[in-house]
């Protein structure tokens, strides 16, 4: 069953600030296919961080996965 996590986790998950990934979903670079609603807020399923970081590392916002290395 996947976990489901809040910006702030997810954002820590991938390496970046919560406000970095939060306006990723603002200015449309990730869609609302990658986070579900639940009262008002986003919420992230752990099985969606793979494709959030990358799209991410697609669009210059998040280092190579090789990079940290």
């Amino acid at each position: 069953m996947p976990e489901i996590l809040t910006i702030r986790e997810a954002a820590k998950r991938l390496g970046l600030r919560p406000r970095d990934l939060h306006d990723r979903f603002y200015d449309g670079r990730l869609g609302d296919d990658c986070c579900k609603f639940v009262g008002g807020r986003r919420v992230i399923l752990d099985s969606q961080l793979d494709r959030i970081g990358l799209i991410l590392r697609r669009s210059g916002r998040l280092a190579p996965a090789d990079a940290a290395e």
